[in-house]
C-alpha cells in the first residue's frame, strides 16, 4: 500500500513540475524532449548502480552497524551529487542553455 502512495505522489509531484515549466518545454524540438527525457533515465540508472551496488558493497565492508550506515550515507550524498552536476550540464548542452534555468 504504501509503494502505491509513493508511485502516486511521484506521478503528481512529477505532474506539478511539467506544469509549472511548462513554457520551457514549449520552447524545446522534440529531439531535445526525447534527449531530455532519456538524460534523465540514464541518470537515475547511474544514481541506481552506485548507491545499490556500491553503496552496498562499500558499506558491506564494516561491521559497525553505526559506521555501515554511515559510509551509506555518505555515499548516497556523493551520488546524488555526482549524478546532479551531470544532468546539469548534460541539459545545459543538450538545451543550448534553456535548462537547467534555476538548477543551483
Amino acid at each position: 500500500m504504501l509503494d502505491s502512495i509513493l508511485l502516486a505522489v511521484g506521478f503528481v509531484i512529477s505532474i506539478l513540475i511539467v506544469m509549472k515549466n511548462r513554457k520551457i518545454i514549449k520552447r524545446l524540438s522534440m529531439s531535445q524532449m526525447i534527449f531530455v527525457v532519456f538524460s534523465y533515465i540514464v541518470t537515475v540508472f547511474i544514481a541506481f548502480i552506485g548507491i545499490y551496488y556500491g553503496g552496498n558493497w562499500i558499506a558491506g565492508q564494516t561491521s559497525n552497524l553505526f559506521f555501515k550506515y554511515f559510509i551509506f550515507f555518505i555515499i548516497v550524498v556523493i551520488t546524488i551529487s555526482f549524478c546532479k552536476i551531470l544532468l546539469g550540464k548534460v541539459l545545459h548542452k543538450i538545451t543550448k542553455g534553456l535548462l537547467p534555468s534555476n538548477w543551483e
